[in-house]
């Protein structure tokens, strides 16, 4: 299943990324924030429990940073390291290219 334009949730796109978190995402409502996927149930890889598209609506968590300086970025309920995810089965996502920032040995 996919949203309007082809758009996938956020366990769809673990699953096009070979099973595996790492991925960089953006929310349609965030403004300048960006995340990088770093767990999904508590895994960084390995099949998702459940049947797609949802699997079990799994908390997903990732690091949450300013897409233009790279500075962690507040998120709600903490600094922006390791924050949970909201509405991971949304498709008001996006995925998105790794930052330059992000390559620059951080």
């Amino acid at each position: 299943m996919t949203g309007a334009n082809g758009s996938k949730n956020i366990y769809e796109m673990y699953v096009q990324n070979g099973n595996r978190c790492g991925f960089w995402v953006r929310r349609n409502s965030w403004s300048y924030n960006i995340a990088q996927i770093t767990s999904i149930g508590g895994n960084q890889d390995g099949p998702l429990d459940g049947v797609a598209p949802y699997f079990k609506n799994q908390k997903v968590r990732g690091d949450v940073y300013h897409a233009l300086s790279g500075k962690m970025a507040w998120a709600s309920g903490g600094s922006g390291k390791d924050q949970e995810i909201t509405s991971p089965g949304t498709y008001g996502y996006e995925s998105i290219a790794a930052p330059v920032w992000s390559q620059e040995g951080r």
